[in-house]
């Protein structure tokens, strides 16, 4: 048999193995999977009740979480030869959990926004505990050390990738050539359906095999690439940074803005290539003086990047002082944390093995624990409400915000703002409270009706000098409409090209769109003009530009042919000069 059976015949059984290993994850995923793509192509929504649309996301969003459950159920107990009995048991323990988060998910209207937004972190706390435990265990089944680990995984989720890319590619290519010569189809819903399915039955099951795979990966352009260039571009990255921390020091200037992102992108990509780099190192060149040095580089390139945290620090109390504490800035703390942690770990760890006499057996060893910390970073600057992001944004821009108001008599005194050099500074301090859950708590509570109409006048979006910024807006509601005194109804919808534009000046009587549609059956057609202008303004002048539901939607309008609209989506970018753009209406037209 040629390299090329041997090669299909371990192909077919790794994925005999992943199929017996996580039957139950593959099943829920690909029945996903082919349940979306059933329902998009019938056309569903269109149909389907409200009661068998709302069933089918309760049916979606528990497979879903029921997958995540599964797949820790998989690989925590099916490696050792649990006993059915005690399978059965864990697969009922986490269905329980995943209907009761699904029925929850889909019933968010009866959650304060508190408690909505609360719910939402639950789910992502619930996958983590999922994923991570099983994740750490598939690293100590593959009995290999963690660096190496890591190479295999990377080295195989790319592969997976790049197979999946070319099945994209020739599909799309033969759904074009179908559509040229032999019937009009929409390629690109085709190509989307196709995509879900390959998810299902492609990429899942190969990315499970990846995790699961023990043999070491050994190939020689991976360890060409990462050896002489991937880490040498890391490292003739450094060396720049080092000289702007020199030319810092020199001059004496500040730090730019740009330098926290340039570090902090300089350490996601460094960890994992220097992580990569050192199993091929530490077996390469071996008498050769410099490849010892090289070793070394790689080895210790953590700590060749720890002062560029100084700088990090540096650059983002800067910002914080000058202008408080925001969600970016804040994020961008607890990661310089993490990234404290990760330089200090090994050494801390190593410790830790001394004194419970226990030998070390990697370069990274110990690194895959630094999972559970990434839990609960989460548990306490995400769910936890004192700690929490939103909360620290909140009480530093409150600050901010009553040191403002605080130099006018009363709140009805604050659009003389607008003729002072930090209006543009209170601006954004508003729109921070105003995007913050706390923010919109705080303002509904200190100020009545009238006063927060006029803080929201001065400050409202369609008020802004800076002609520069576009505003996106987008609204959408899943309702049932009424029907009645009508004979028929049709979907439409009416777009226009990103950089084709309107003008909707508040003094002109109308915002007109046009609904033009071909062929409704038998031949006939619709050609009509429809005012927009009370449905765009009302959005403008709503505080929640991306809302999904505000009371504005569903928006009836009837044209002078007698038709009616109701708009169900709008969606619009908004210039201050008024000036809209890459505008969509969807919705029904009655007659």
């Amino acid at each position: 048999m040629g390299k090329v059976g041997v090669a299909f015949d371990r192909q077919k059984e790794a994925i005999k193995g992943i199929i017996k290993r996580y039957m139950v994850t593959l099943i829920c995923v690909n029945l996903a999977c082919v349940f979306e793509v059933a329902l998009e192509a019938s056309d569903f929504n269109s149909w389907g009740s409200s009661a068998m649309k709302q069933a089918v996301d309760y049916i979606f969003g528990f497979l879903m979480m029921f997958a995540v459950g599964s797949f820790f159920v998989e690989s925590m107990f099916t490696e050792d030869g649990s006993n059915r009995k005690r399978l059965i048991l864990h697969y009922v323990i986490f269905a329980f959990f995943s209907v009761i988060l699904d029925v929850l998910g889909n019933n968010l209207d009866m959650f304060s926004e508190m408690g909505e937004d609360m719910l939402r972190k639950v789910m992502v706390l619930y996958i983590l505990l999922c994923i991570v435990p099983a994740f750490h265990r598939l690293i100590k089944l593959s009995g290999m050390a963690f660096e190496k680990y890591v190479v295999n995984l990377v080295v195989g989720v790319i592969k997976v990738g790049a197979v999946l890319f070319l099945l994209n590619v020739g599909f799309m290519l033969l759904v074009l050539i179908f559509d040229i010569l032999i019937v009009d189809v929409d390629e690109w819903q085709l190509v989307y359906y196709v995509e879900l399915l390959l998810i299902g039955t492609v990429y899942a099951p190969y990315v499970l095999i990846c995790l699961t795979d023990k043999s070491e990966t050994k190939s020689r352009f991976i360890k060409g690439l990462l050896l002489w260039v991937l880490m040498p571009m890391v490292m003739a990255a450094m060396i720049i940074i080092y000289m702007y921390m020199i030319k810092i020091l020199v001059t004496g200037y500040m730090p730019q803005n740009e330098v926290f992102g340039i570090c902090a992108g300089l350490f996601c990509c460094g960890v994992v290539i220097w992580t990569m780099a050192y199993p091929f190192a530490a077996n390469a060149y071996k008498d050769l003086k410099a490849g010892i040095i090289y070793r070394n580089v790689i080895k210790y390139a953590k700590y060749i990047y720890a002062p560029f945290i100084l700088l990090e620090c540096w650059a983002i109390t800067i910002r914080i002082n000058e202008y408080g504490v925001t969600l970016d800035r804040y994020y961008g703390v607890v990661f310089i944390i993490l990234q404290i942690i990760y330089v200090a770990w090994e050494p801390l760890y190593g410790l830790a093995r001394k004194l419970f006499k226990k030998e070390k057996n990697g370069y990274a060893e110990g690194y895959e624990h630094l999972l559970y910390v990434g839990i609960l970073v989460y548990v306490l600057c995400v769910m936890l409400p004192f700690f929490s992001g939103e909360k620290i944004e909140f009480l530093s821009q409150k600050k901010r915000f009553e040191a403002v108001l605080d130099a006018y008599d009363t709140v009805y005194d604050i659009h003389l703002l607008k003729m002072g050099d930090e209006f543009k500074s209170a601006r954004s301090i508003y729109r921070k409270m105003n995007s913050n859950i706390y923010g919109r708590e705080y303002l509904k509570e200190k100020y009545t009706a009238a006063e927060q109409a006029a803080i929201k006048d001065c400050f409202r979006w369609d008020s802004w000098n800076d002609n520069s910024e576009w505003v996106r807006y987008r609204r959408r509601i899943e309702a049932a409409v009424s029907i009645a005194g009508y004979s028929y109804m049709y979907p439409f919808t009416v777009d226009g090209e990103y950089y084709e534009e309107m003008g909707i000046q508040e003094d002109k009587d109308s915002v007109d769109m046009v609904v033009d549609i071909e062929d409704i059956g038998d031949g006939n057609s619709i050609y009509d003009t429809i005012n927009v202008k009370e449905l765009v303004w009302s959005m403008i002048n709503s505080d929640l530009p991306m809302a999904s539901v505000d009371g504005i939607l569903p928006y009836e309008i009837v044209s002078e042919s007698g038709r009616k609209y109701i708009i169900t989506y709008c969606y619009f970018d908004y210039d201050n000069t008024g000036i809209i753009r890459d505008w969509k209406f969807e919705g029904y037209i009655l007659w």
